[in-house]
């Protein structure tokens, strides 16, 4: 069973379901085609800066192989390990480049495919029980501490 990241417009209310009508799953996980052709699954999905930053590594190394710089094997190897990398990171790649677009990811929800986890996912956000992502700035871990600072740096005046 697979896990799916589920994306929503920014301005998504939970119950409302217009957001629903234009989520989008993204399936987490290792995928098999972006190791076999990375370039074209990062053209296939509209993602161009990871294209343009694979094409610009490829040509590198068909270089420094043309020029004797490195050994074939070792660029055949590292080019592979760029595939590789590819095969698992198409996932983040893909809900960067749609958050980017203005969507937010909402939850990761299991499913044996895309519509299984929409329909899970749709269960709870129609009863209210997904609630929108805090900001980054809005968390509790990012606030200015409130009271006198305690460890090696105390503020001024301190003991």
């Amino acid at each position: 069973m697979a896990t799916y990241t589920i994306l929503l417009p920014s301005g998504a209310r939970p119950g409302h379901i217009e957001a629903l009508e234009m989520a989008i799953p993204v399936r987490n996980g290792f995928r098999f085609w972006a190791l076999a052709f990375p370039m074209l699954f990062a053209l296939m999905y509209r993602l161009w800066r990871p294209f343009a930053a694979m094409l610009c590594l490829t040509v590198l190394l068909g270089v420094a192989a043309a020029y004797d710089l490195i050994a074939d094997w070792a660029a055949l190897l590292l080019d592979m390990m760029v595939g590789l990398y590819a095969a698992n990171a198409v996932s983040d790649w893909i809900v960067t480049a749609r958050e980017r677009q203005g969507f937010i990811a909402m939850a990761a929800i299991p499913g044996t495919d895309e519509d299984e986890a929409l329909a899970r996912f749709a269960h709870h956000w129609m009863e209210g029980q997904v609630a929108p992502p805090v900001p980054p700035s809005l968390s509790p871990a990012m606030r200015a501490p409130q009271g006198p600072v305690i460890g090696l740096f105390p503020e001024s005046g301190g003991r």
